[in-house]
């Protein structure tokens, strides 16, 4: 639902879901945008949100995240900045810069792992794959969890059942919706279709075109309740 655009030294991000209003203008450049591309996360093995990457004549690259729109990283080349790619795993970066050089980086997991624990021997990380809408389990994710007791728990309505009377109403069947609630032999019934009918203008419609028999259900009811 986003797109972006580069133009001079800013990069421009477009709602197109709210008619193509202009959500957010980037000018942290000194130089022409070059290149632009989506990394599916902040880092591998990672469920923060996407990041986008900028790519610029001035050397820079800079990831910026799409939530709040702020620079996160950036990366400064030996050459102008043309092109930029990255994996699919978001472990790989290749940058091709304006003398025809390549730069390629590769995360290591290893290193970034060992800085945080020191001469700690290092111990295998099992991460869970991202569930996404190609997963089976993404669209059953969440069913199996109980809630706690201290979460508030939303009871489901049930769906109320229309008597006959009301279907016949929805139909605009007024004759047959009154010949059902005289069945029912309930005053409250009888008498909101009697009132149902009178709001829609078609009472007589409902009490005419009946025969002795048609009628006398209706004649024993206002005997028994008028």
């Amino acid at each position: 639902s986003l797109l972006v655009s580069a133009g001079g030294n800013s990069l421009c991000v477009w709602d197109l879901v709210g008619g193509g209003r202009l959500l957010h203008r980037l000018a942290n450049f000194q130089k022409t945008v070059s290149c632009v591309r989506i990394a599916a996360a902040a880092v591998p093995s990672s469920s923060a949100a996407p990041r986008l990457l900028a790519g610029s004549l001035d050397g820079h690259v800079k990831v910026i995240e799409l939530d709040g729109f702020k620079v996160t990283h950036a990366s400064l080349y030996p050459g102008p900045v043309t092109s930029l790619g990255i994996s699919p795993d978001c472990a790989t970066l290749v940058v091709g810069m304006a003398d025809g050089s390549v730069n390629i980086r590769k995360h290591d997991q290893r290193r970034s792992l060992a800085a945080g624990l020191g001469n700690q021997p290092l111990r295998r990380q099992h991460y869970k794959p991202r569930l996404t809408a190609a997963n089976f389990r993404y669209f059953i994710r969440g069913q199996s969890e109980r809630a706690a007791a201290s979460d508030h728990v939303v009871q489901s309505q049930r769906r109320v059942k229309l008597g006959t009377y009301d279907k016949l109403l929805k139909q605009f069947r007024h004759r047959d919706a009154l010949t059902a609630a005289l069945a029912t032999q309930r005053p409250e019934v009888v008498a909101s279709v009697v009132e149902e009918c009178i709001a829609r203008g078609c009472l007589p419609q409902a009490l005419g075109g009946r025969d002795a028999v048609g009628l006398m259900p209706l004649l024993q009811f206002l005997v028994r309740h008028v």
